[in-house]
């Protein structure tokens, strides 16, 4: 359990029985021995998930630039005074690169490049859809075409401005009358270091989001 450490947060991944979307209930690392790791019940819009014994369980943990999953059985629940559960250890465990696992909506000013090979080059100042540390999907008020090349600048709160290259893999159109068009974007060429910092970045905002849903549902 190398990878893990006291207070750790991490997101149990359950399927809804009814719709069959997964649904991510958070928790938090509190102690880890050497035959079981106790968690903080997990929660989820202020409802705490049914302690079903033996129930398995399918965890996630960011940890720097990757984040890792794996499985666990719940052994037991306990007070402490706050409510504990018991699991076993990590079994089966995965690393997988949070840059193709995590995306979060995210509302950013950013400013786009066009470099085109006959005209020059065409900036667009527009807003992020969402982010992750693989690329972002921006607000358009005309399509972008499928593989066009951009220079990406990025100011992220807290963090610095971040410059890189970026490729058009898809144009979205609007859903309804009135929206604007959309296009997903793929950073190219960035530094592993800014990658870092939009992980960061992403992390730290799901902190602050499952800490004010639970001020608001307890």
């Amino acid at each position: 359990m190398k990878n893990f450490h006291v207070p750790q947060k991490i997101d149990l991944i359950v399927e809804d029985p009814d719709s069959k979307q997964r649904l991510i209930y958070s928790s938090r690392i509190e102690d880890i021995g050497a035959a079981s790791m106790t968690i903080a019940a997990p929660y989820r819009r202020g409802a705490y998930l049914p302690p079903w014994p033996g129930r398995k369980l399918s965890i996630r943990v960011a940890a720097d630039s990757c984040a890792y999953l794996f499985n666990a059985n719940l052994l037991q629940t306990v007070e402490d005074p706050i409510p504990l559960w018991i699991i076993s250890p990590p079994a089966d465990l995965k690393k997988i690169q949070m840059r193709s696992y995590v995306r979060i909506h995210d509302v950013l000013d950013v400013k786009l490049e066009l470099i085109e090979e006959q005209d020059g080059s065409l900036v667009i100042a527009t807003l992020t859809k969402d982010i992750s540390a693989g690329g972002l999907r921006v607000a358009l008020n005309k399509p972008l075409p499928p593989g066009a090349k951009l220079k990406i600048t990025l100011p992220l709160p807290g963090v610095g401005t971040i410059e890189t290259l970026g490729e058009v893999i898809r144009d979205i159109p609007p859903e309804e009358p009135g929206e604007r068009h959309a296009a997903a974007i793929e950073f190219k060429d960035i530094k592993e270091r800014e990658r870092g910092e939009i992980v960061k970045y992403i992390f730290r905002k799901q902190v602050e989001r499952r800490k004010k849903e639970q001020e608001l549902f307890g």
